[in-house]
């Protein structure tokens, strides 16, 4: 019965039955052990091992999954980093008019804005300008009135000054005159 039932199912026929050279028996040997090992498992079903074996498989195969998600999503991190980096769609660009992207409506709202930044600039600075040369021609005219007031006041003191020694002169000859009326 066993070695009929192995012959059915093409299990070659035991090891003491090969006939010749050690050669033909050993290769009837490995026959036998590798068609046992292609039947039978090597872990049972339902045992704690096969549990653990086809736990670490998953975590293996979601690891390799997670590994390769990441790749990819770096390559195209780096790809577009990388696009970005070239100037290739950039709205500056470096008087290429052939790759340059049309300036979105934020962008040209931004431009207006400066451009009108840079007019009210200009015209603060003619105003500025225009007040300076008003500013200069009202100083130097308050110093022109300071120092005419100044000369004034300095002409106005010299003149006292000179009234009071010509006082004293007159009446200093005066007194001499009555004093040599008197004397007389």
């Amino acid at each position: 019965g066993e070695r009929r039932q192995a012959e059915e199912d093409g299990a070659p026929p035991p090891d003491s039955a090969a006939v010749g050279s050690p050669r033909t028996k050993a290769e009837a040997i490995e026959r036998a052990a590798q068609w046992r090992l292609g039947t039978e498992k090597v872990v049972k079903a339902g045992s704690d091992t096969e549990q653990h074996l086809d736990f670490t498989e998953r975590t293996l195969k979601f690891g390799l999954f997670c590994i390769t998600l990441m790749f990819f999503r770096a390559m195209s991190l780096v790809r577009r980093e990388k696009e970005s980096w070239g100037g290739e769609h950039d709205a500056i660009n470096d008087g290429d008019n052939s790759n340059r992207a049309r300036p979105t409506e934020e962008r040209r709202r931004m431009r207006r804005e400066e451009q009108k930044q840079q007019e009210r600039q200009k015209k603060l600075a003619y105003a500025l300008s225009r007040a300076k040369v008003g500013e200069e021609r009202t100083r130097r005219r308050v110093e022109k009135e300071k120092a005419e007031a100044a000369r004034k006041l300095h002409e106005k003191v010299r003149r006292e000054k000179r009234e009071l020694t010509a006082c004293g002169r007159l009446q200093a000859f005066y007194r001499g005159h009555l004093g040599r009326k008197a004397a007389r």
